[in-house]
């Protein structure tokens, strides 16, 4: 169905396939930043880790790949939630699956719109993007050690 809409608003002349295709060809060029992704895991022992993404049903494949999604205690991905940051009950319902309180939740974003919700809800937030590890590390740690 989301392709069909999709085809008759932008005009596409691609078969299903084709498009598919297509994006995975595209998208497997995007490089993920591996050094912030080790430096999570890297945290496991101390804390849980997480991701919370707006990724599409085909890029869920591809973030594993890259990432290793059997690393992250929690993966909420909004095409499973049936939501989508920065929707406030998009991080409700990440609350209610999670053994921690509100304030034991560290979220770091690239957009502020998405921060901006997580902080209201009591989270600590970092706007940062991949190309930001120190700045995250500085916070994790300030954050593990502090919090």
């Amino acid at each position: 169905k989301t392709y069909e809409k999709m085809k008759k608003d932008f005009g596409l002349t691609t078969t299903y396939q084709e498009f598919i295709n297509l994006y995975f060809e595209i998208f497997d060029k995007i490089y993920y930043y591996h050094e912030v992704a080790e430096y999570e895991k890297s945290l496991r022992d101390r804390c849980y880790i997480g991701i919370l993404s707006n990724l599409t049903i085909f890029d869920k494949e591809r973030l594993d790949k890259e990432v290793g999604l059997d690393n992250y205690d929690y993966v909420f991905l909004s095409f499973e939630m049936g939501l989508r940051k920065p929707d406030k009950e998009f991080y409700k319902k990440v609350e209610s699956m999670l053994p921690v309180k509100c304030k034991d939740i560290l979220f770091i974003d690239d957009r502020k719109d998405n921060v901006d919700t997580a902080e209201s809800m009591g989270w600590v937030t970092l706007q940062a993007t991949s190309l930001d590890l120190d700045k995250i590390k500085e916070k994790c740690e300030h954050f593990l050690n502090e919090g």
